[in-house]
């Protein structure tokens, strides 16, 4: 009754309530009537809910349409989309964005990734130097999320797809409820996510020539390498199926072969599993959230099959030669790599205000519990000893004794951060902003290795105290009248200490400036002298060794299967990092969404701490002792635990614009909208009459009038915000605003206290721009945008030691297994949505680089390798049926859906590699290098209110 109630309400044409109006009371003197004009704008000076601290304006906003059309599902997913905007050339290893909800820290990423798009009002991302007012280092762009006041649905999404070249499945499974509402957010999240395994059988690998001619079944093979076993033969099959062979049959037997390629994985078999709640509200006048989480993940992959030689002396057992040799074959059971992963964490956050000042108090508790099992190989001597006693047969079935390391990390990070913001002091520019940071810190590790039979053991603790502080120094103001003529201009200043029981005290101090002389127009100067510790896993991971990783060797032009050791370093060095930045973000055009961003950065780090994951020349050189060698100068090992080079230096510029095109409906949609609209009002007001229960699809049609996002009021509905020149509703309980109507004569008013119809209902949902009764200006719009940036490095090289070459990394120099680095790098993003259909297409390239065995130039070697050019397309295209109003009249169970495909790597373009004869060396294969390709992936997603 309630619901029909509504609909009579806010359906009813203006001609039947016109003849029974009744004379409306006053207005409330709190409520202010507005005429109601599609031109009126209302200009506020006052902070936006939400709003970051200072004067630093947003480089890029998205509202509530535009995140509509980017189709994305969860904050995680946000961010990937919008990735080219908040990319930073100032951190050591392009970390993630600086995350802030309603403009306040949060206790991390993982409190909010979950949140879905639905939920949030507008997104805004800042330049770094907004990570200074918050306690950040200045290496991070700044991304704030503002949520809805009132929220509710539980969101069920399931992801099911894989390559398009087969070998791989995955599936995830997400459930989250949210809930907001009266300044509180309540939200628990569980998600289980599964990809198989992919070897190296499931793609065009080319295995490279062992050492050893190893198979399954065995071959034979002189004690010295390519001596000969009998006249004219160097290698003899063993005969299939025969206990004892003997030499004819020997010498008429095939050399038996083995493809390892299905031992092998390329990618490993993972399933993960988690739990997170996030509890947020108040506690008087102070905010509070509790926010918790555990996972669990679970990782195995297969190292190859485990190669023996067993020496078959001269007239023993088994043996028909009349000199010893060597018996190599693989064991049948391959060697495995296992990991099991806990991570839990609990995090708070405080948060008020004390006079002028707004204080923040985030503390966490992280716990890692981590464990590894390698299977390295089987104890050869061990079956050695039973053949040469002649109670094991080496041709038959045998397997040996497994050979296996492990290694156990446990780790507990606590610490606790409070952060103060204010305004000491009031300057004729505006207010001096402060912002101070205190934070302890205490990070425990306990890890142990069984290597061999050899326990070793490390038990590391760092406890680390940081003092921050930043201010803001406002030098004009044209709003003021302070130097009006620079427009505004504001310098910044800031200086942390870092106290690190294991380092002594560390010094971090930068400085900037920030004008804008114009609106629309801001520039940013800075430098930053950071001083970095390694941390506690780099000094003390422990020690294992991993068997049977493939590398390229550029000193001989060849892969190999090596041993590679990992581990930590104690004798790391902090590094020390100097970074200068200019910037400038332009708005050129008031009616033209467009904002051009271009920011040049020069950084250099003294000391940086890195690691050898390939064998270059250069490398090698400068450390001969991470590298192990046979006496033919085959590589057997690469020690890859970390260590300090002496520089590196790079400069870049990145520069590009963002476009946002609103779409506009043509007339005739916009006609046949409120031709729908009108037809469902006559069927409501008819079946009100007749006292007939109301459709099911009128029923779905009162919760989500226009087709809008389900929990988002259109504008101008009850309980939303009013339209553009909208007449602002009566408050709840009280009389109706002036120039509504009263309900209809013989009508039955709502019960007390009854609640509004979910979703916005009808209950001022027909109130818009528009007036008259119509949709709200705007309801059919959609959002069209195009990002394009642009990376131009100027300079990338590493200095390893003094009196060794330089590496350019841009030409011909390499510290990677994928080559150097690209001079250029093209990101692309188009996409649009209108109505709950949309899509984007974005395309990364990069320029083609080269990894030389003589850098100089000074000569050519037919092992230096060049690697192409890459481009790569991502497709998403989705259909959010709650934006579907002619579905939802027709299967209202489908409010909330989303259907959505994404294709990854849409053209399946992967890397080239060739070296100067035109030849893909072994190990730089194409389907090595990206063992998944293109993938594709269907989402199903649907919320629950």
């Amino acid at each position: 009754m309630i619901l029909r109630f509504a609909l009579l309400l806010a359906a009813a044409p203006a001609a039947l309530v016109s003849a029974q109006q009744a004379p409306a009371p006053a207005a409330p003197r709190t409520a202010q009537a507005m005429p109601e004009d599609e031109d009126t704008i209302t200009v506020s000076t006052q902070r936006l809910p939400g709003q970051v601290v200072g004067d630093i304006k947003p480089e890029l906003t998205l509202g509530t349409q535009e995140l509509r059309a980017l189709g994305a599902g969860s904050i995680t997913e946000i961010l990937a989309q919008i990735a080219p905007q908040t990319q930073s050339g100032r951190g050591r290893g392009g970390g993630p964005p600086a995350v802030l909800l309603n403009g306040k820290r949060t206790s991390g990423f993982q409190e909010i990734r979950n949140i879905p798009p639905e939920a949030i009002a507008r997104v805004e991302v800042l330049p770094e130097e907004v990570a200074l007012k918050y306690g950040f280092r200045a290496d991070q762009r700044v991304i704030n999320f503002v949520l809805r006041p009132r929220f509710q649905a539980w969101t069920g999404e399931f992801d099911i797809g894989g390559p398009t070249d087969g070998g791989r499945f995955s599936s995830e499974l997400e459930v989250n409820l949210l809930r907001l509402r009266n300044g509180t957010r309540t939200s628990i999240e569980a998600e289980v996510e599964i990809n198989t395994m992919l070897t190296e059988a499931e793609r065009r690998i080319t295995t490279p020539t062992q050492s050893r001619p190893f198979a399954l079944d065995g071959n034979v093979s002189a004690l010295l390498s390519g001596a000969e076993v009998v006249p004219g033969r160097t290698v003899l099959g063993v005969p299939a199926g025969v206990a004892s062979p003997t030499l004819a049959q020997f010498a008429a037997a095939p050399i038996n072969s083995t493809d390892i390629r299905p031992f092998r994985s390329l990618l490993p078999d993972s399933r993960t599993t988690s739990l997170n709640g996030t509890i947020a509200g108040s506690l008087g006048t102070v905010g509070a959230t509790l926010t918790g989480g555990i996972e669990r993940t679970l990782t195995e992959s297969m190292q190859g099959l485990p190669a023996a030689s067993f020496n078959l002396p001269a007239g023993g057992a088994f043996s028909p030669f009349s000199g010893p040799v060597l018996f190599n074959r693989y064991a049948p059971d391959p060697l495995g790599r296992f990991g099991d992963n806990w991570n839990s964490r609990l995090g708070t956050v405080l948060d008020g205000n004390i006079g002028k000042w707004r204080w923040n108090l985030t503390s966490n508790w992280n716990h890692a519990e981590n464990r590894s099992r390698i299977e390295r190989g089987i104890d050869v001597s061990a079956v050695q000893s039973q053949i040469s006693a002649g109670t094991l047969s080496p041709y038959g079935a045998f397997s040996g004794p497994t050979l296996t390391d492990s290694a156990t990390s446990v780790s507990d990070n606590l610490s606790a951060d409070l952060l103060l913001n204010g305004s000491p002091l009031q300057l004729p520019a505006g207010p001096l902003a402060l912002a101070l940071k205190a934070q302890v810190q205490h990070l425990a590790l306990d890890a142990s290795a069984t290597r061999a039979g050899l326990v070793s053991a490390a038990n590391l603790s760092r406890t680390q105290g940081n003092f921050q502080a930043n201010f803001d120094l406002p030098i004009a103001s044209a709003r003021d009248s302070v130097l009006a003529f620079l427009g505004k201009f504001t310098l910044n200043g800031n200086i942390a200490a870092d106290t690190l029981s294991d380092f002594g005290t560390l010094i971090t101090w930068g400085a900037g400036a920030n004008w804008e002389p114009s609106p629309g127009w801001s520039f940013i100067a800075s430098f930053t002298r950071e001083q970095g510790a390694p941390s506690v896993g780099q000094l003390g991971d422990p020690t294992i060794i991993t068997p049977n990783v493939r590398v390229f060797d550029f000193l001989r032009g060849e892969t190999v299967d090596i041993n590679r050791l990992d581990g930590g370093n104690r004798a790391l060095l902090n590094d020390t990092r100097q970074v200068w930045k200019l910037g400038f973000n332009l708005k050129p055009f008031e009616k033209t969404d467009i904002v051009l961003n271009a920011n040049y950065i020069h950084s250099r780090i003294d000391d940086p701490i890195a690691s050898f994951p390939t064998a270059t020349a250069e490398l090698e050189a400068a450390f001969p002792d991470r590298f192990t060698r046979d006496a033919g100068g085959r590589l057997l090992q690469i020690d890859n635990r970390p260590v300090n080079f002496d520089y590196s230096e790079r400069q870049e510029l990145r520069w590009g614009f963002t476009l946002t095109q609103q779409l506009k409906p043509g007339k005739a949609e916009r006609a046949a909208a409120e031709k729908r609209i009108a037809e469902t009002r006559a069927k409501a007001v008819e079946a009100f009459r007749s006292g007939q229960p109301l459709p099911p699809e009128i029923r779905t049609f009162a919760r989500n009038p226009y087709g809008f996002t389900p929990g988002q009021r259109p504008p101008g509905a009850a309980g939303g915000p009013p339209a553009a020149g909208a007449t602002p509703p009566a408050a709840a309980g009280g009389p109706p605003a002036a120039g509504t109507s009263p309900p209809a004569a013989g009508t039955s008013p709502p019960a007390a206290g009854a609640a509004p119809p979910p979703g916005g209902g009808f209950g001022g949902g027909f109130r818009g721009g528009g007036g008259g009764g119509g949709p709200p200006r705007g309801f059919l719009d959609g959002r069209l945008q195009l990002t394009v940036f642009h990376t131009w490095t100027f300079r990338n090289e590493i200095g390893i030691r003094p009196g060794v070459p330089v590496l350019d990394l841009l030409n011909g120099s390499a510290v990677g297994s994928a080559g150097g680095a690209p001079r250029h790098q093209i990101e692309t993003r188009l996409g649009g949505g209108r109505r709950g259909i949309g899509g984007s297409i974005g395309v990364n390239w990069q320029s083609g680089t080269s990894v030389l065995v003589d850098p100089s130039g000074a000569s050519q070697s037919p092992d230096d390798l060049f690697f192409s050019p890459r481009a790569v397309a991502n497709l998403r295209l989705f259909v959010d049926l709650g934006q579907r109003q002619d579905v939802l009249l027709k299967m209202p169970w489908l409010r909330g859906s989303r259907v959505s495909l994404r294709v990854d790597n849409l053209f399946n373009d992967r890397i080239n590699v060739k070296n100067r004869l035109g030849a893909e060396p072994i190990g730089f294969q194409r389907d090595q290098l990206d063992p998944l390709g293109r993938t594709v992936t269907l989402s199903l997603r649907k919320l629950f209110f």
